[in-house]
């Protein structure tokens, strides 16, 4: 597939976009520069999350990264793979996200001002590119760029839709001088006696410890991908140790992470045996949880919601604003957050025959099949 392309200038704002197939050591310091002006200052919208995307699962599918500039300065980024690729068994000439369900979330990057003109720009270039059949975004939040960018296409009279994705969920977390404060309006109360009681069970069994790891320790990170695969996940083969690609994914991230500061591996260790932990990554007062395990022969102790209150104390003493669990929201994160953060994958369809018959495909035929399969499971039950 052969896209044509050229750059374009938007007036009044004179923004200019064009698309380029690399991520050069100076447009990723600018790109970290623009997401530190804080709407998308989070790790996965940054060129190191990209670019280890990439490197694991994407290593022979073309890179687009559309930019848009004011004056010389970077406004806003928008990561792109070229492919052909289904459409619920449709072939279709696709730019997607440069993004799986590993990546956590997606968008259009932009920074603190100048949102919709930035967008508008991207969409200017994309809609006089040829060579796509559907435009599809993965994993936007409600309320993101994305989001503008289908608004945008939709006034332009190209088909749209959005798909809906699991929801993450997310634990606000106060100011407070002492933990042990705030805790009991964080933490119902039956649970905090709960932790309490398996607590002293297992502190009866021998030494129990709780680390944090802000480094890529390659020992640390040997243990969690086994605790992981020793689990149901290992079981189902979705740990990441079943998968080359997810473990390369994930080494570079645990790399990358350190090497930015942003890294943490919680560990809970009984007897210096590692029972539960969490890989994590932490920025600007959030921790995001991207993989927890825990050993399934201490699940009379829960160890996976011990570490949990261990890992929101320690975000509490070090005056973190949030705890957020990701997607897709559980039973067990639902212990601990309530609140939910939408996302979507959102999907631009090309004007003319093609597009609408796509659209229709995806949005009628396939979205209604979906429908009737989850009520035939719940009929079932």
């Amino acid at each position: 597939m052969l896209l044509e392309y050229a750059t374009t200038t938007i007036a009044p704002s004179a923004l200019i976009a064009e698309i380029s197939s690399t991520i050069n050591e100076d447009l990723a310091e600018e790109w970290r520069a623009l997401c530190a002006e804080g709407p998308c200052d989070q790790p996965f919208f940054r060129p190191e999350w990209i670019t280890a995307y990439g490197r694991a699962f994407a290593p022979e599918k073309k890179l687009l990264v559309l930019t848009v500039r004011s004056a010389g300065h970077l406004r806003a980024v928008l990561p792109l793979l070229e492919e052909r690729a289904s459409l619920h068994g449709v072939p279709v000439r696709k730019l997607r996200s440069a993004a799986n369900a590993h990546s956590c979330r997606f968008d259009v990057i932009h920074g603190a001002v100048d949102r919709e003109d930035a967008v508008q720009s991207c969409w200017n270039l994309l809609k006089r590119t040829s060579g796509w059949d559907v435009i599809e975004l993965e994993d936007v939040p409600a309320g993101g760029a994305g989001e503008s960018l289908l608004r945008l296409a939709a006034a332009d009279g190209f088909h749209c839709g959005q798909w809906s994705r699991p929801p993450g969920s997310y634990l606000a977390l106060p100011e407070a001088a002492n933990c042990d404060d705030v805790l009991p309006t964080l933490v119902s109360s039956k649970l905090r006696k709960s932790l309490r009681y398996y607590q002293r069970k297992l502190e009866s069994q021998g030494t129990l410890q709780f680390r944090r790891i802000a480094e890529n320790d390659l020992t640390s990170l040997e243990q969690f991908y086994q605790l992981e695969h020793a689990g149901w996940k290992g079981r189902a083969g979705t740990a990441i140790a079943c998968d080359a690609a997810t473990r390369q994914f994930y080494d570079d991230v645990a790399h990358v992470a350190t090497q930015h500061g942003y890294f943490s591996l919680y560990s809970l260790e009984l007897n210096q045996r590692p029972i539960a932990m969490q890989y994590c990554l932490n920025d600007g007062g959030r921790l995001y949880l991207l993989k927890p395990a825990f050993d399934e022969a201490f699940s009379a102790y829960s160890p996976g919601h011990l570490i949990t209150y261990e890992v929101l104390r320690d975000l509490i003493s070090r005056g973190f604003r949030e705890y957020d669990f990701l997607s897709p929201h559980s039973e067990w994160k639902g212990r601990w957050a309530q609140t939910l953060r939408a996302q979507s994958t959102c999907y631009v369809f090309r004007r003319g025959l093609v597009g609408t018959l796509l659209h229709t495909w995806k949005f009628q035929v396939a979205q209604t099949a979906r429908q009737l399969k989850g009520k035939w499971k719940q009929d079932d039950r």
